[in-house]
């Protein structure tokens, strides 16, 4: 029998791959909050299937083919990715950007036992204050936007974050699994493929012109290349 493969653990690499992804999804925000006049679930799909396409060119132009099986395993991130997607876009439109962003400050907290009692890794002390703080800071922010009178601050917008950050959490958990059995170019081809399929519905019946404009085809392809 062969020998196992020897798995190679990068841990830089990781941390600037996420960092990259993070600074990316954040310069969306301000984009997405100029499209006053597109409904943030329209936005959203719009972003969704332009990103699927160019994802799916480049993994077909690879010699790789999306299977019945790879959807299947993608299938629970690509749910959670388009519920994410439908509540962050609405925060963003909702309340203010600092809430609609920082309630993210939140996902280390939730993630911490389900890290450490599925997937075995290490939760330590400078973990624990870290995610202190960022949940301080989180808190700070958003009862100073409650009750500063900001026009922009809105209940539903916060929930609608806080939903998103469940969403998110999950999309990361079904990640990690999927991850197990599937290319990083693979999975991101086949969920981005069901996330659309799950806004879809959801962005023909929203109000407002499904048909963004000049200035929002704009603005969505901006944010479907920063964050696609």
């Amino acid at each position: 029998a062969e020998p196992h493969a020897t798995v190679v653990q990068r841990p830089m690499a990781g941390v600037l791959a996420a960092t990259t992804g993070v600074v990316l999804w954040g310069c969306l925000v301000p984009l997405a909050k100029a499209a006053e006049d597109v409904n943030p679930i329209v936005l959203g799909f719009h972003r969704l299937w332009m990103g699927a396409i160019a994802v799916l060119l480049v993994f077909y132009a690879t010699g790789g083919r999306l299977s019945r099986q790879t959807l299947r395993t993608s299938f629970w991130g690509g749910v959670l990715f388009g519920l994410d997607i439908i509540f962050f876009f609405s925060a963003i439109k909702l309340t203010t950007v600092a809430n609609a962003t920082i309630v993210g400050a939140l996902q280390p907290a939730l993630l911490l036992y389900v890290g450490a009692r599925w997937f075995g890794e290490q939760v330590n002390t400078a973990l624990i204050g870290l995610t202190v703080v960022a949940i301080s800071g989180a808190g700070i922010v958003a009862i100073g936007s409650a009750s500063g009178g900001s026009d922009d601050w809105s209940l539903l917008g916060d929930v609608c974050a806080l939903l998103a950050l469940a969403s998110w959490t999950g999309y990361f958990i079904a990640s990690k699994r999927a991850r197990d059995s599937l290319s990083s170019l693979e999975y991101l081809a086949a969920f981005l493929v069901v996330a659309t399929i799950v806004v879809a519905p959801f962005a023909l019946v929203a109000p407002g012109p499904f048909d963004p404009g000049a200035e929002g085809w704009l603005i969505v392809f901006v944010v479907a290349v920063l964050s696609g």
